[in-house]
């Protein structure tokens, strides 16, 4: 499990550096809940598995 963590981990952040630099601010509002639900998955509130 912890390797599908982390590659989902790895591509939220992947995602959040992009929408980041748009000048979209929908854009913005879509990254910071990517960082919010990056930050639920390290703290262990979703249990991450491939299906």
């Amino acid at each position: 499990m912890m390797l599908d963590q982390q590659k989902l981990i790895t591509s939220l952040e992947e995602q959040i550096d992009v929408l980041m630099k748009s000048k979209n601010p929908e854009d913005l509002k879509v990254a910071t809940s990517l960082v919010r639900l990056k930050h639920d998955i390290k703290e262990g509130k979703y249990n991450v598995e491939v299906w």
